[in-house]
């Protein structure tokens, strides 16, 4: 008989396993119109690491005999249409950057599951137990080349706020002599 599985840690691996599907979507979606190949590349590694991270997950799920959970897989398939929704699809340097971003925040969720999923083999929970140090190391380095990928979509985002702020303080700069000038002749009090 196997041990009653917490229904916390249920509800954790369900979410990760919606999170998988989710990230599968954005990266579909980032492929389709990020158009630097260095990226493009990466995205299509990454794609299959969270396919195999999704692989992964099942094979715990079912040595966990835990079953699918069809509310679970429903909020997932919405919640990754909300998410494709809120990037764009990559196709503006902002929505690019949100699916890096989402993307990033996904990849430190799944590195904290594997080492709570590595203590919990350690300790006998997880009868499945995959190599949880290779997972890691191989998140770590995604997580490296996700900074690096975001790091141009920031610059972007950042330049562009500059230039707008800049062309709001020129504006305002062309009225501050008037206003100066009118305050100085007392005709502003």
């Amino acid at each position: 008989m196997r041990p009653k599985i917490n229904p916390d840690l249920t509800t954790y691996l369900h979410d990760h396993l919606a999170g998988a599907n989710a990230a599968v979507e954005v990266i579909a979606l980032l492929q389709k119109h990020l158009e630097e190949l260095v990226l493009i590349n990466f995205l299509n590694s990454l794609l299959i690491e969270v396919q195999q991270d999704k692989l992964t997950l099942e094979t715990i799920f079912l040595s966990l005999g835990l079953g699918p959970s069809i509310i679970k897989d429903g909020a997932a398939w919405v919640s990754s249409r909300v998410v494709s929704l809120k990037v764009r699809g990559g196709k503006t340097v902002f929505g690019a950057f949100e699916g890096l971003e989402f993307l990033s925040l996904g990849i430190q969720g799944k590195l904290h599951l594997w080492k709570a999923l590595e203590r919990s083999a350690a300790c006998g929970g997880v009868q499945a137990k995959p190599d949880f140090r290779l997972l890691i190391e191989r998140l770590r380095h995604n997580i490296r080349m996700l900074k690096i990928f975001a790091l141009p979509s920031r610059l972007s985002l950042y330049k562009g706020y500059l230039a707008k702020k800049s062309s709001h303080r020129n504006q305002g700069s062309q009225h501050f002599p008037r206003s100066a000038t009118r305050l100085r002749e007392g005709r502003i009090q």
